[in-house]
């Protein structure tokens, strides 16, 4: 759907939107620059790149430098991955799952060992036991059971004298593998025991997601295209990323968002330029690093003819806050519309737990047109002073009455229509007789 303003209109609302985009950045940029240059640097920082002229380079991220650290080790690795299964794919496609299963037993052995690659197999073969009970109950128990029990996993490694780095990006295998063993457990098709290992371990997304539901797995895309024609789009695809890795950490050099935000006395004395600014920096800088790492290893998948979720989309242009999960993490927007089996009455529960908190924002606006300022500042302070304890109990109740409410009149409206269309439909009869 287009805009129906006019042209002019929407070109001063895309300069006034950009221009203050920019203005923003730059006020972030002289301000990282300017707090810096009088507070020395500390280990946040890295020398930069030479041909920048001696810049610092912001390091404070450290999700970012354990995956780039960890694309060195994963890259010959998936070059293995595909190279292998494109070759299988022509020959034997059966032997496909399997070869799945053979390269990520190597790679896991080879980069954390045999003892701590049973942690990742262990996973799946309880889910699978889960799965052969036919109770939803009990997988989302067992789920509940591994959560509890990563909570102690990290003291476990620490233990074991892994490396930090390791031990973080075993903890993210194990997750993402959670979340495809509940996939598998929870969806209704049936899969072989290969298929499922296969799928639960499958490399490119083992480590660095994103989620890809069982059903779409296994699923060809509705379009298909020949060999020659993804390993074209391979290319392009690694190229697009491996440019947006390089503006990621150029942009580091002269915008210190993760390293500002470590500094929470000098963020809360920070203009309103630049305030919004680090906000969109922070969106921005977030959006992109998923796009990296997400697009890296899902064009390896779609050369493969997997129908891997696209990208995020950028956070800059979602207006409405329903879209950004949907369009940010589609993976996993996927698995919660497939196999949340909440049903009807707990998924009215459900979404009148999240509308109570903006329905007495609304009437908190409310309050303050009809009262005044004062009267609304009073209501804020009783809210904020323990009374939300009471009012969303309240809130809550309302929300169910009014939705009740709402449900009888339309039902009403519908059997109202009904009666008049079969009335008038008789009359039509009575009409021509």
């Amino acid at each position: 759907m287009t805009s129906v303003l006019p042209r002019s209109e929407l070109s001063l609302y895309f300069i006034l939107w950009t221009g203050g985009v920019v203005y923003s950045i730059y006020n972030v940029y002289s301000t990282g620059r300017k707090y810096y240059d009088l507070n020395r640097p500390g280990d946040e920082f890295t020398p930069g790149w030479s041909w920048l002229g001696g810049a610092l380079q912001d390091q404070s991220d450290y999700e970012l430098e354990c995956w780039f650290k960890f694309l060195y080790t994963l890259g010959p690795w998936l070059i293995i991955h595909l190279s292998v299964s494109l070759f299988i794919e022509h020959i034997l496609q059966e032997a496909l799952c399997s070869w799945y299963i053979l390269v990520s037993t190597l790679f896991l052995w080879e980069y954390i060992g045999a003892s701590l690659s049973l942690f990742v197999f262990i996973q799946p073969c309880v889910f699978y036991i889960l799965r052969l009970s036919g109770k939803k109950s009990m997988v989302w128990a067992g789920s509940l059971v591994f959560l509890v029990s990563m909570m102690y996993f990290n003291n476990f490694l620490t233990s074991q004298r892994v490396s930090d780095h390791q031990s973080y990006m075993l903890e993210i295998a194990m997750y993402w593998t959670h979340l495809r063993c509940l996939s598998l457990s929870l969806d209704k098709q049936q899969y072989s025991v290969v298929q499922y290992f296969a799928y639960t371990l499958y490399l490119p997304t083992l480590f660095l997601g994103p989620h890809i539901t069982i059903y779409n797995f296994f699923e060809k895309p509705a379009r298909t295209f020949p060999l020659g024609r993804r390993l074209l789009n391979l290319c392009y695809e690694l190229t697009r990323y491996l440019f947006w890795l390089f503006v990621i950490h150029l942009s580091l050099h002269f915008i210190y968002v993760n390293a500002l935000q470590l500094q929470i006395d000098f963020i809360e004395n920070l203009s309103g330029w630049t305030m919004n600014g680090l906000g969109y920096c922070m969106g921005q800088y977030f959006h992109l690093k998923y796009v990296v790492f997400y697009g890296l290893t899902t064009c390896v998948a779609r050369c493969e003819n997997i129908d891997a979720p696209r990208v995020p989309t950028c956070v800059a242009r979602i207006h409405k806050y329903s879209d950004m999960w949907r369009y940010f993490d589609r993976g996993l927007y996927q698995f919660l519309t497939r196999y949340s089996k909440l049903g009807p009455r707990n998924t009215e529960r459900v979404e009148g737990v999240f509308a109570t908190p903006l329905t007495i924002m609304s009437i908190m606006s409310n309050i303050y047109f009809f009262g005044g300022m004062e009267v609304g500042n009073a209501y804020v302070r009783y809210i904020l002073q323990g009374g939300w304890k009471f009012t969303v109990i309240f809130i809550y109740s309302l929300r169910h009455v009014s939705v009740s409410i709402e449900h009888w009149e339309q039902k009403k409206a519908l059997s109202l229509e009904q009666k008049c269309t079969h009335v008038s439909v008789d009359h039509e009869k009575e009409k021509y007789k």
